[in-house]
């Protein structure tokens, strides 16, 4: 990846449009450059390259409705909403295909007037990708989901489970989001980048064993047909991703049955020094930390080792203590003090 590739992907890039009074361009020959940052270089990209377009994160936002000003789909969504009201029916019983769905703009428009069933296609191979990258909304389905579902398991009928099939789909799909992201996770706990405390290991686990996504399908599917009764009994939902753990291990141990608070605190702290490196890898930069006083219960040789490791995988950080002396060990950082609601520049 080049550094102009590097600034679109962390949107640190510009865009600029052709100067139309000089020429006159066919619609599919339409253009924009993007400028790349300090000299990083540019690019030409047609507006109807939508596999390039698609592949480059927000420059579709970024494009058509800030530097354009395109409003067709808070427009059409609007003329519906008026549609659906004068005819005296409910948006939410609606149900909407939307024929090329592109990365799910118009999709949100029609979610955010109150249509609860939205299905997008697209021939472009990007766009399902876009969509999920942009509008990560699988969590907002799935609950959606289990809420009707619950509903129904309350009702005394003997009706087919019709929302059992899109719980499933969208409940492994989480679940196996969350295992990749434990993986990454796990990955960067035995990197260099970890200095050890005390030669202690860390190691995290999803709470159910699963090796791949359709074995999670088929493993739900046996669990809610084994589980079926119990649940219309409960008139609730027994299994899924909002039932599941994630576990933490010391040393191969259970760390909510064996570590002290020092080494659970420890813990926390480098999983979100984690978290941190795994952002990094995916979008480029790192984000804001903020500790509201995480380093409390530490001794100081642990406090040291992993303010270290934090510090030296983090970009900016803002750590709140009660204890003055931890601030000698930001050599480089600039330190507030607040007394009785004021703030000063600590000596």
């Amino acid at each position: 990846m080049n550094i102009l590739e590097k600034n679109m992907m962390t949107d640190d890039y510009s865009i600029i449009l052709p100067d139309t009074q000089s020429q006159t361009l066919d619609q599919d020959a339409e253009y924009c450059i993007l400028k790349g940052s300090n000299g990083a270089g540019e690019q030409r990209i047609r507006f109807h390259d939508y596999e390039k377009i698609y592949s480059i994160p927000g420059l579709y936002e970024r494009l058509f409705y800030k530097k354009l000003k395109c409003t067709s789909p808070s427009t059409i969504c609007g003329y519906l909403k008026e549609v659906v009201g004068k005819n005296n029916s409910e948006l939410r019983n609606l149900r909407v295909l939307d024929l090329g769905a592109g990365n799910g703009m118009v999709g949100e428009e029609l979610s955010k007037i109150g249509v609860e069933k939205v299905y997008g296609i697209d021939i472009v191979k990007n766009a399902k990708k876009a969509v999920e990258r942009d509008r990560p909304d699988i969590y907002r389905k799935y609950f959606r989901c289990l809420k009707q579902r619950n509903l129904f398991l309350k009702e005394d009928n003997n009706q087919n489970d019709y929302w059992l099939d899109q719980l499933i789909e969208y409940g492994s799909k989480i679940i196996s989001e969350r295992i990749k992201f434990i993986n990454k996770i796990n990955s960067f706990f035995k990197s260099d980048n970890f200095k050890k405390i005390n030669s202690e290991e860390y190691f995290i686990s999803y709470s159910k064993k699963y090796t791949d996504t359709e074995s999670i399908r088929d493993s739900l599917k046996q669990e809610f047909i084994r589980k079926e009764n119990r649940e219309r009994q409960l008139g609730y939902t027994l299994i899924g991703p909002h039932k599941d753990d994630i576990v933490f291990y010391l040393n191969d141990r259970p760390a909510d049955s064996f570590a002290s608070q020092g080494q659970k605190r420890s813990m926390v702290i480098s999983f979100k020094t984690a978290q941190i490196l795994d952002y990094k890898a995916v979008q480029g930069h790192y984000p804001v930390l903020i500790l509201d006083d995480m380093t409390s219960e530490l001794d100081s040789n642990r406090r040291n080792v992993l303010l270290e490791n934090l510090l030296d995988n983090s970009g900016q950080v803002f750590i709140t203590s009660t204890d003055f002396k931890q601030t000698s060990l930001f050599e480089q950082s600039k330190v507030f003090k607040v007394n009785n609601g004021e703030i000063s520049v600590a000596d």
